[in-house]
Protein backbone atom coordinates (compact mmCIF):
# COMPACT_ATOMS: atom_id res chain seq x y z
CA UNK A 1 0.00 0.00 0.00
CA UNK A 2 1.22 3.54 -0.92
CA UNK A 3 -0.63 6.06 1.14
CA UNK A 4 0.70 9.47 1.15
CA UNK A 5 -0.83 12.98 0.87
CA UNK A 6 -2.11 16.18 3.19
CA UNK A 7 -4.83 16.38 5.29
CA UNK A 8 -7.32 18.68 6.97
CA UNK A 9 -10.55 18.93 9.36
CA UNK A 10 -14.10 20.34 9.39
CA UNK A 11 -15.36 19.83 12.68
CA UNK A 12 -15.63 16.68 13.68
CA UNK A 13 -14.40 15.65 10.14
CA UNK A 14 -10.69 14.65 9.22
CA UNK A 15 -10.02 14.55 5.01
CA UNK A 16 -6.53 13.22 4.23
CA UNK A 17 -5.68 12.82 0.25
CA UNK A 18 -3.30 10.38 -0.92
CA UNK A 19 -3.48 7.49 -3.03
CA UNK A 20 -3.71 3.62 -2.90
CA UNK A 21 -2.52 0.96 -5.31
CA UNK A 22 -5.35 1.33 -7.69
CA UNK A 23 -5.40 5.35 -8.01
CA UNK A 24 -6.45 8.57 -6.08
CA UNK A 25 -8.84 8.89 -3.00
CA UNK A 26 -9.00 10.64 0.25
CA UNK A 27 -10.11 9.45 3.22
CA UNK A 28 -12.79 11.07 5.01
CA UNK A 29 -12.62 10.21 8.68
CA UNK A 30 -10.85 7.04 7.74
CA UNK A 31 -13.43 5.98 4.84
CA UNK A 32 -11.64 5.65 1.33
CA UNK A 33 -13.38 8.14 -1.41
CA UNK A 34 -11.90 6.91 -5.19
CA UNK A 35 -11.04 10.07 -7.48
CA UNK A 36 -9.73 7.59 -10.07
CA UNK A 37 -9.41 3.59 -10.08
CA UNK A 38 -6.28 3.22 -11.82
CA UNK A 39 -2.65 3.80 -11.17
CA UNK A 40 -1.95 6.23 -13.29
CA UNK A 41 -2.91 9.27 -10.55
CA UNK A 42 -1.89 10.19 -7.47
CA UNK A 43 -3.67 12.87 -4.78
CA UNK A 44 -1.00 15.34 -2.36
CA UNK A 45 -3.60 17.85 -1.29
CA UNK A 46 -7.01 17.96 -0.33
CA UNK A 47 -8.24 21.42 0.71
CA UNK A 48 -12.47 22.02 2.40
CA UNK A 49 -14.86 25.44 0.84
CA UNK A 50 -17.13 26.62 4.05
CA UNK A 51 -19.77 26.09 1.64
CA UNK A 52 -18.63 21.84 2.11
CA UNK A 53 -16.89 21.81 -1.71
CA UNK A 54 -14.48 18.91 -1.67
CA UNK A 55 -10.75 20.14 -3.40
CA UNK A 56 -7.88 17.49 -3.80
CA UNK A 57 -4.78 18.27 -5.72
CA UNK A 58 -2.59 16.06 -7.43
CA UNK A 59 -2.59 14.35 -11.30
CA UNK A 60 -3.64 12.38 -13.69
CA UNK A 61 -1.52 10.51 -16.87
CA UNK A 62 -3.13 11.07 -19.96
CA UNK A 63 -3.13 7.48 -22.21
CA UNK A 64 -0.03 6.32 -19.27
CA UNK A 65 2.18 8.87 -20.88
CA UNK A 66 1.64 13.02 -19.65
CA UNK A 67 1.34 13.98 -16.46
CA UNK A 68 -1.42 16.32 -15.76
CA UNK A 69 -1.75 18.66 -12.75
CA UNK A 70 -5.14 18.79 -11.92
CA UNK A 71 -7.19 19.23 -9.26
CA UNK A 72 -10.57 17.29 -8.45
CA UNK A 73 -14.11 19.48 -6.87
CA UNK A 74 -16.38 17.36 -5.24
CA UNK A 75 -14.94 14.58 -7.31
CA UNK A 76 -14.76 15.85 -10.64
CA UNK A 77 -11.44 16.07 -12.73
CA UNK A 78 -10.11 19.39 -13.89
CA UNK A 79 -7.45 19.98 -15.70
CA UNK A 80 -4.78 22.97 -14.69
CA UNK A 81 -3.50 23.54 -18.30
CA UNK A 82 -3.07 21.99 -21.39
CA UNK A 83 -2.61 18.28 -21.83
CA UNK A 84 0.98 18.77 -23.45
CA UNK A 85 2.40 19.41 -19.83
CA UNK A 86 3.55 17.44 -17.29
CA UNK A 87 3.27 18.86 -13.99
CA UNK A 88 1.98 18.46 -10.35
CA UNK A 89 -0.71 19.78 -7.62
CA UNK A 90 0.68 20.23 -4.56
CA UNK A 91 -1.48 22.64 -2.15
CA UNK A 92 -4.58 24.44 -2.20
CA UNK A 93 -5.33 27.55 -0.41
CA UNK A 94 -9.08 29.72 -0.82
CA UNK A 95 -9.60 33.14 -0.71
CA UNK A 96 -13.21 34.36 -1.07
CA UNK A 97 -14.29 32.51 -4.37
CA UNK A 98 -10.90 31.85 -5.40
CA UNK A 99 -8.86 28.87 -5.09
CA UNK A 100 -5.09 28.81 -5.17
CA UNK A 101 -3.06 25.87 -6.24
CA UNK A 102 0.73 25.38 -5.70
CA UNK A 103 2.63 23.17 -7.65
CA UNK A 104 5.14 22.62 -11.03
CA UNK A 105 5.04 22.46 -14.47
CA UNK A 106 7.38 21.28 -17.17
CA UNK A 107 6.30 21.86 -20.86
CA UNK A 108 8.52 19.71 -22.47
CA UNK A 109 8.97 16.97 -20.07
CA UNK A 110 12.89 17.95 -20.25
CA UNK A 111 13.13 17.26 -15.93
CA UNK A 112 13.72 21.11 -16.24
CA UNK A 113 10.64 21.87 -13.40
CA UNK A 114 9.20 25.43 -13.30
CA UNK A 115 7.28 26.61 -9.76
CA UNK A 116 4.19 27.54 -10.00
CA UNK A 117 0.78 28.37 -8.68
CA UNK A 118 -2.75 28.83 -10.58
CA UNK A 119 -5.53 30.95 -9.54
CA UNK A 120 -8.79 30.09 -10.78
CA UNK A 121 -7.03 27.51 -13.17
CA UNK A 122 -5.13 30.13 -14.64
CA UNK A 123 -0.91 29.49 -13.90
CA UNK A 124 1.56 32.11 -12.52
CA UNK A 125 4.99 31.50 -12.90
CA UNK A 126 7.84 31.85 -10.00
CA UNK A 127 11.24 32.96 -10.56
CA UNK A 128 14.20 30.38 -10.01
CA UNK A 129 17.52 29.78 -10.25
CA UNK A 130 19.60 26.94 -11.64
CA UNK A 131 17.78 24.12 -13.51
CA UNK A 132 14.43 23.71 -11.69
CA UNK A 133 11.72 24.75 -9.13
CA UNK A 134 9.07 23.57 -7.22
CA UNK A 135 6.05 25.15 -4.86
CA UNK A 136 4.68 22.31 -2.56
CA UNK A 137 3.05 24.91 -0.10
CA UNK A 138 0.88 27.96 -0.86
CA UNK A 139 -0.70 30.19 2.02
CA UNK A 140 -2.67 33.64 1.75
CA UNK A 141 -2.66 36.79 4.20
CA UNK A 142 -4.86 39.95 3.01
CA UNK A 143 -3.58 40.70 -0.04
CA UNK A 144 0.14 38.59 -0.14
CA UNK A 145 0.47 34.95 -1.55
CA UNK A 146 3.35 33.08 0.29
CA UNK A 147 4.77 30.21 -1.36
CA UNK A 148 7.54 27.33 -0.22
CA UNK A 149 9.64 25.08 -2.19
CA UNK A 150 12.97 24.55 -3.70
CA UNK A 151 15.17 25.38 -6.78
CA UNK A 152 17.51 23.13 -8.10
CA UNK A 153 21.29 23.81 -8.85
CA UNK A 154 23.10 22.51 -11.86
CA UNK A 155 21.39 19.20 -13.26
CA UNK A 156 20.10 17.62 -9.77
CA UNK A 157 23.86 18.80 -8.01
CA UNK A 158 21.69 20.27 -4.76
CA UNK A 159 18.33 21.74 -4.11
CA UNK A 160 17.75 25.25 -2.17
CA UNK A 161 14.76 25.96 0.01
CA UNK A 162 13.06 28.99 -0.89
CA UNK A 163 10.20 30.70 0.08
CA UNK A 164 7.98 33.21 -2.46
CA UNK A 165 6.07 36.19 -1.61
CA UNK A 166 4.06 37.95 -3.92
CA UNK A 167 6.18 36.39 -6.92
CA UNK A 168 9.63 37.15 -5.55
CA UNK A 169 12.07 34.57 -4.72
CA UNK A 170 13.92 34.47 -1.83
CA UNK A 171 16.58 31.79 -0.45
CA UNK A 172 15.96 30.05 3.06
CA UNK A 173 20.18 30.12 3.29
CA UNK A 174 21.91 32.58 3.60
CA UNK A 175 24.96 31.49 1.45
CA UNK A 176 22.59 30.99 -1.80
Amino acid sequence: MDSHGDDASDGDDVYVAGWYNDGSCYWKNGVKINLTTNGDSQAFAVGLRTNGDVFVGGYYMNNHHYVIPCYWKNGNLNDLHDTHSFGDAYDIAFKGNDVYIAGEIDPQSTDNWNACYWRNGNKVSLPRSGYGATAFGIFLEGNDIYLGGYTTGSLFTYDIGCKWTNGNKKPFCIWC
